[in-house]
């Protein structure tokens, strides 16, 4: 799990999925400086892939890099 700077640290950059850049993008706060807190930032949607599916993704890498 990323620390929640290393996301603000991401955020700008194309490194963030697209949604998640737009997400923070409308709730960043400051008249002069845009800028994320951690509420902002702890309420970032993300997710879940199912575990059986995790497993799925984790069982193929592991074929293909064996």
């Amino acid at each position: 799990m990323r620390s929640p700077r290393s996301v603000v640290r991401r955020a700008s950059g194309k490194s963030l999925h697209p949604e998640a850049r737009k997400y923070l993008k409308m709730n960043a706060k400051g008249a002069i400086m845009e800028g994320l807190n951690m509420t902002i930032i702890n309420n970032l949607p993300v997710p879940l892939v199912p575990v059986s599916l995790q497993q799925h993704y984790k069982e193929v890498h592991q074929n293909t890099t064996n």
